[in-house]
């Protein structure tokens, strides 16, 4: 039997959700420009360790995407007021944090090969393995994504209103759902293959 090593949570690109995570959960309870600016807070400060933290630094794309996001967000609140009703802001993250997710997404081929040719940077290797761990990531998401949007679509065509239960499962705990399944398969599936 072969001797399996354990990989670094560093090589989890899901836990650059966890800044949308605390904005969506956090408008719960405060308002949704606090909540937008606690997150982008979460994420720049999470971004610096990623980037200045000891051991091997590996580019975190999805944590600047999501951190980027909700810093225009911010900016946004901060010019024009609320983005969204308070019973679909979390829906407006998951869509906003969702946008860069699938560009990367479509565009990953050229995203890895952009990666892997710099050349001039010293960590070229660690630069190929956080990009191959972002596809894999937004490959995962992507799916949990559209099996969410597929129950929203569903669920607006069935005739009659839609009940406050549905909405407040579609609209307020399945966005955050959707982030937290995504670091969850991601850990697992880190988990068995090394």
């Amino acid at each position: 039997m072969s001797k399996r090593g354990v990989l670094s949570s560093k090589f989890n690109m899901s836990l650059g959700f966890i800044p949308v995570i605390v904005s969506i959960i956090l408008c719960e309870f405060i308002t949704q420009d606090i909540s937008i600016y606690i997150g982008a807070g979460v994420g720049a400060l999470y971004s610096l360790y990623t980037l200045w933290g000891k051991g091997a630094r590996i580019p975190n794309f999805l944590l600047y995407c999501t951190t980027g996001m909700l810093l225009l967000l911010s900016l946004t609140t901060l010019i024009f007021g609320d983005c969204s009703s308070r019973e679909m802001f979390p829906l407006t993250l998951e869509i906003s944090t969702l946008i860069p997710v699938v560009i990367i997404f479509l565009n990953r081929k050229r995203f890895l090969a952009h990666q892997i040719s710099q050349s001039q940077k010293c960590c070229k290797q660690l630069f190929a393995q956080g990009a191959e761990s972002a596809i894999v990531t937004t490959r995962v998401v992507v799916i949990i994504a559209f099996l969410h949007f597929l129950g929203v679509f569903i669920t607006i065509l069935l005739p009659g209103p839609l009940s406050e239960t549905s909405r407040d499962v579609l609209f307020r705990y399945c966005p955050p759902a959707v982030f937290i399944l995504s670091i969850l398969f991601n850990h697992l599936s880190f988990a068995s293959k090394y």
